[in-house]
């Protein structure tokens, strides 16, 4: 089975699907057992353990799941209006290094 290809339907569903909205706007937040019953319609050997292993090894973190583990969402990236997703952003640390090349670098230290 390909993860990646389900990873991709997964995102889909909780990022921009309006029929049927797997979704609430109130987080973003939709129920595992839909969302495994909606992917199984196309993938029929999908099952939890492999919805973990998507939401664990994503190299992005696209996925979570909320504290009781009933629900799944998108992090980020919804097209669909009113969705509110509340993340916890973390204090940022004392310096903070942007990388740029070194054409830039006269301008940049001038404006």
């Amino acid at each position: 089975m390909n993860l990646e290809k389900i990873s991709v339907q997964l995102s889909y569903m909780l990022r921009h699907s309006r029929e049927p909205m797997y979704i609430t706007t109130d987080g973003g937040w939709a129920s595992v057992d839909t969302v495994l019953k909606a992917l199984r319609e196309r993938y029929p050997q999908m099952e939890r353990a492999l919805l973990e292993e998507i939401v664990a090894t994503d190299n992005k973190g696209r996925y979570s799941f909320d504290e009781t583990g009933e629900r799944i969402r998108a992090n980020q990236g919804h097209s669909i209006p009113d969705v509110q997703v509340e993340m916890e952003f973390p204090e940022p640390p004392e310096y903070l290094y942007h990388g740029t090349a070194q054409r830039f670098l006269e301008s940049i230290l001038q404006d």
